[in-house]
């Protein structure tokens, strides 16, 4: 392209002194003496284009070029073909700088050096590399990756109290849903579930769980008609009652209803009303005594959720990818509400309870990781047979669950007692085995009840009781190991 550029510079620089010379030529007959001067000028000009063009021929075709890339190196060289690359070679020597050169800078990591994303894990690898049991075992769980930095965000369900989890099919809810409750369950926590496609395998969300044991739902989970939605809120009424009374937290009882919008559709307004009052209580107070609450659904409006404005008592939301903006701003309000018609599946936007927003990716995980919980569980000294749910409620274990269809008033009437005569036995197993862990990381008396019962070494009524029913689990561990 240069060379092209080069004759035609030449061509039109003929052309020009032609026509100038033609000029000069019939000029001369009137003006001779300005004629032979302007001739004489044409002719060294024709001159000096020829030793232009016979010195950039020569140079083209027979000598080296040198072309400068650095004060360090230079490329050579000849027509189209690079010859070799040599050090570049100036008048005045290159010498190595001196000490006094030298700038002595420190390079900070966070300011001057990339930060490398972190490889995002499965939740089965987060198992396998004990990542999940460790955090649980300080008291933690894994909320998620942070969608920027791809580090894991630990938090516990105290960021959660009641939450939303909202988005439309497809765009994650359900690997975050069982991202979560695996861990629930896995620290020892309870499940009273609501699923509305209970009797649909391939849409059920109780279903991803069937690899668990039964016994990690307090009640066997149903479907969503008013007569076992209105069962499930009355006990857990009166249970966040007897908590308060007895100031115990455990274990810790997750309340978990799928397809909330759809349930709220169809439910009749004392149902809507009751489950209303119930979830605002869990926010509320519910957290102090162990229980929360995950409401899982696809439209958020207050029509979708038949008047009831259920999102009010929602401590937590966790938006994942919405197709109508409308909805979108419902639920999380209009200030994100757009990016969230671009969410990539698996991200989400994590509204905590401290009012901070961020976004979040959720772990690939996948029904059958239940089959790892599970045997995790059965080899944990949590689940040894001598000490476990199971064969403590062995003889009572169909009467944890509230049976679905009733015939009369006195089998729902027994029905409800069976439940509620052994959650002193479940909670009392729960209190110990967590004192048990405590005691194995050499945790002493005093700590453990700070750590359970909130309360510290003194004369107060609250560690009075406290230290009661502490001595009342220990005889209760004594008995079952035979002391």
């Amino acid at each position: 392209m240069r060379d092209f550029k080069n004759a035609l510079i030449v061509c039109a620089c003929i052309a020009f002194l032609s026509i100038v010379g033609i000029a000069i030529w019939t000029v001369r007959q009137y003006l001779p003496i300005v004629g032979i001067i302007l001739l004489v000028v044409l002719i060294l000009a024709v001159l000096l284009a020829l030793a232009y063009v016979v010195e950039h021929l020569h140079r083209r075709f027979f000598r080296y070029e040198h072309i400068q890339i650095s004060q360090y190196g230079s490329v050579l060289h000849r027509r189209n073909a690079i010859v070799e690359i040599a050090p570049y070679q100036s008048q005045a020597r290159i010498t190595a700088p001196s000490a006094a050169q030298i700038i002595d800078t420190e390079i900070t990591e966070e300011e001057d050096m990339p930060v490398l994303a972190a490889h995002i894990l499965t939740f089965a690898q987060l198992l396998e590399r004990g990542i999940v049991q460790a955090a649980i075992a300080q008291g933690k769980m894994l909320l998620g990756y942070d969608a920027v930095t791809h580090q894991l965000r630990y938090g516990s369900w105290l960021d959660l109290y009641s939450a939303g989890n909202g988005g439309v099919s497809g765009s994650g809810k359900s690997t975050t849903t069982r991202f979560l409750l695996f861990q629930a369950v896995l620290a020892s926590a309870r499940l009273i579930m609501i699923d509305p496609h209970i009797g649909d395998p391939d849409e059920s969300l109780s279903h991803q769980f069937s690899l668990l044991p039964p016994s990690i739902h307090q009640i066997k989970p149903c479907d969503g008609r008013d007569s076992n939605v209105s069962k499930r809120v009355a006990w857990l009424s009166r249970e966040l009652d007897r908590r308060k009374k007895t100031a115990m937290k455990l274990p810790f009882l997750v309340f978990v209803i799928d397809e909330f919008n759809s349930l709220m559709r169809h439910a009749s307004k004392e149902v809507r009303d009751d489950l209303a009052a119930l979830l605002l209580d869990i926010e509320q107070e519910g957290r102090k005594f162990g229980m929360f609450a995950l409401l899982i659904g696809q439209r958020w409006s207050a029509q979708d959720l038949g008047g009831a404005d259920i999102r009010s008592s929602l401590a937590s939301k966790m938006a994942h990818r919405f197709s109508d903006e409308d909805q979108a701003k419902r639920f999380i309000g209009s200030k994100y509400a757009r990016a969230l018609l671009e969410l990539e599946t698996g991200h989400w936007l994590f509204y905590d309870t401290k009012g901070k927003t961020s976004e979040m990716v959720t772990p690939e995980t996948l029904a059958s990781d239940g089959g790892i919980i599970a045997s995790i569980m059965s080899q944990s000294q949590e689940y040894t047979p001598e000490i476990s749910y199971e064969s403590t409620l062995k003889p009572r274990e169909t009467t944890l669950q509230i049976p679905e269809r009733t015939t009369g008033d006195l089998e729902e009437e027994a029905s409800s007692f069976d439940v509620e005569s052994t959650t002193e036995s479940t909670e009392k197993l729960a209190l110990a085995r967590q004192i048990i862990q405590l005691q194995a990381t050499g945790m002493q008396k005093a700590e453990i009840m700070r750590r359970i019962w909130n309360v510290s070494p003194g004369g107060t009524e609250a560690y009075r009781q406290a230290q009661e029913q502490y001595q009342q689990t220990m005889s209760f561990i004594a008995e079952q190991i035979g002391g």
